[in-house]
């Protein structure tokens, strides 16, 4: 059965009525668990399609996400990129359906998607 891990309305999106830090945090702690994994200092277990871009804490839409390279602490160089991709949504330059497809599919080159 495929699980569904983003919304389709942009509109929420464009809110600031994005889930609290605290419910993510005991959705990732409870995936993790499911996993049989444990937090790690060196990665962030985060969302593949942001809450900013219309994403879920469903357990299907959260991976272990490297920090950068020689990083100390949680350093994600995702995190740019999905406020950016929130940025053209809010204001036009990228449907909310093109902007989840880019960061699913490479987030490292989803910022070419905005027009």
């Amino acid at each position: 059965r495929h699980t569904r891990y983003w919304r389709d309305w942009s509109s929420d999106v464009c809110s600031s009525d994005l889930a609290p830090a605290s419910e993510t945090d005991k959705a990732k702690k409870l995936s993790l668990q499911q996993y049989g994994e444990t937090t790690s200092s060196t990665t962030e277990y985060d969302h593949l399609i942001s809450l900013e871009v219309g994403g879920t804490n469903a357990t299907s839409n959260l991976w272990p996400e490297p920090n950068a390279t020689n990083a100390t602490g949680v350093n994600n160089p995702k995190d740019p990129v999905e406020n950016q991709l929130h940025t053209a949504i809010c204001s036009g330059k990228i449907s909310l359906v093109d902007a989840q497809k880019a960061i699913a599919t490479n987030w490292t080159t989803a910022l070419n998607a905005i027009h």
